[in-house]
């Protein structure tokens, strides 16, 4: 069930469903460059809004805080600890300025996905980048996300675990609350995943609140990543935005 999408009008065809995938070259032609990722990592780290986590992997998303004893490391022994990072907000740091980890990114990944989205007939009503890097053998742990994202890996090597039939593991509610607390069913066994194994350069679509897990391999792993809310492909939610409005409706959210 491993797909790879390497046309705008596959693309159209799978965006909006379940099943994860990976798109080809020939749709994400990116000539970003990360600094090295130690770098990455010690200036993320500085940033008060980025997150860091345990990374301890389990069956359930682990929430342990660890910035403050992470922060006063040197970079170098930090690198070594089980470590999970996330920033869900360049803005608040300047990282765009020149000289910054993220510099250009906008320019050369942001910008041109959202000019060629446009120009197949997407709209949205949020698009932006995040960034995530997992220590050694570390994991994002089971979790769905209520958006749409871009993945592209850029060092290291992650598996992305997502499953071959959703519905069979997660109700209507589990999909539009979307918790963290949730736990991967015991009885999901090695027929039900579908694992994608993403080596640096490698983009992978992961769809609006599928069931996922992330394994970092034996080195540190990082992939940056595009968010994007309320996207519609001529004017039309997918399905599971849908049920998520009508959900909200329904509760009076």
């Amino acid at each position: 069930m491993q797909k790879t999408v390497t046309t705008w009008p596959g693309f159209k065809q799978h965006w909006s469903g379940l099943l994860n995938f990976l798109i080809g070259p020939e749709l994400t032609r990116f000539d970003f460059e990360l600094p090295p990722v130690d770098q990455v990592v010690d200036e993320l780290r500085r940033c008060p809004v980025t997150q860091i986590l345990s990374g301890v992997k389990s069956a359930t998303f682990d929430q342990t805080d660890i910035s403050e004893s992470f922060r006063k490391l040197p970079i170098d022994q930090a690198m070594d600890q089980p470590f999970n990072i996330a920033n869900f907000n360049f803005e608040s740091s300047d990282f765009y300025a020149s000289g910054q980890v993220f510099y250009g990114l906008r320019e050369r990944w942001v910008e041109p996905w959202g000019r060629a989205l446009r120009s197949h007939g997407f709209t949205w009503k949020e698009c932006f980048p995040i960034v995530f890097i997992s220590g050694r053998n570390c994991a994002t742990n089971y979790h769905m996300d209520i958006s749409h994202v871009l993945l592209w890996q850029r060092y290291g090597r992650k598996i992305f675990n997502g499953l071959k039939d959703p519905d069979r593991w997660s109700t209507i509610e589990e999909r539009c609350r979307s918790e963290l607390n949730q736990t991967r069913p015991a009885e999901i066994t090695e027929d039900h995943i579908l694992r994608y194994e993403m080596q640096p350069g490698a983009v992978l679509w992961n769809a609006f609140t599928t069931p996922h897990w992330v394994d970092a391999a034996d080195e540190v792993a990082a992939s940056l990543g595009i968010v994007h809310r309320g996207l519609r492909l001529d004017g039309r939610l997918c399905p599971h935005e849908e049920e998520l409005v009508e959900y909200e409706r329904r509760i009076g959210a």
